[in-house]
């Protein structure tokens, strides 16, 4: 599900993306963005350090375009920004918050990072 800058919160090939909409969000087209905070913390404290950090170089070019949204979308569905995930606005069909707290949680991704050997 991971992207090569971002995360799909719901597989394109789930019986159910065809059905749920468009809103990145929860969909096969991108996710929230405190979901790939926790996919690379899960990785990271299960080993998967290298996995984790291969990754995070694609999320750090999507952080080119400032704080994180309330959704990214998948690069291979709508065109990158800055080499990553694009960033959702609030206009229709989307309605995503420009701006949202949820990338805070990559602080705790870079303790676990550091801490992790």
């Amino acid at each position: 599900m991971r992207t090569p800058g971002w995360i799909r919160a719901l597989s394109p090939h789930d019986a159910d993306a065809a059905i749920s909409g468009v809103r990145a969000d929860h969909q096969y087209n991108g996710a929230y963005g405190a979901w790939p905070a926790e996919v690379a913390l899960g990785l990271i404290l299960s080993g998967r350090r290298e996995v984790a950090t291969d990754w995070l170089q694609g999320i750090a070019r999507t952080a080119r375009q400032g704080p994180f949204g309330q959704a990214h979308g998948d690069e291979n569905v709508v065109a990158p920004v800055h080499d990553g995930a694009v960033k959702f606005t609030d206009e229709l069909p989307q309605c995503c918050h420009w701006c949202n707290l949820s990338g805070g949680l990559f602080f705790d991704v870079m303790e676990a990072w550091c801490t992790s050997k």
